[in-house]
């Protein structure tokens, strides 16, 4: 089985807080890796297929606004086998969530 994203072995408290914040973007806005990570109020704009990747424990997304305009054209197949930032998954959503180990 292919794994995608971070390895998940050893994560830190990060404690990164993004809030009030107007985000735009040509592909993927918010990429935070760690514990304890905070989205709030917030406009992400992007103009790819993929907002924002959250991987960690105890991660929280409040009232933010998300715009996908998906305006870029899909990765191709090749581009999707190699680990770049916002290609992890063929399927394209919105906001990836990973949780950690604990």
């Amino acid at each position: 089985m292919r794994r995608y994203g971070p390895d998940f072995g050893e994560f830190g408290d990060t404690n990164i807080v993004l809030e009030d914040l107007t985000i735009r973007s040509g592909g993927l806005a918010a990429y935070l890796v760690g514990r304890d990570n905070i989205i709030r109020h917030c406009r992400i704009e992007v103009e790819g297929h993929e907002a924002i990747a959250l991987f960690g424990a105890s991660t929280q997304l409040i009232d933010n606004e998300i715009v996908v305009k998906r305006s870029l054209s899909p990765p191709t197949p090749k581009a999707r086998t190699t680990s770049v930032l916002g290609s992890y998954y063929p399927q394209h959503a919105a906001v990836w969530i990973r949780d950690a180990p604990a």
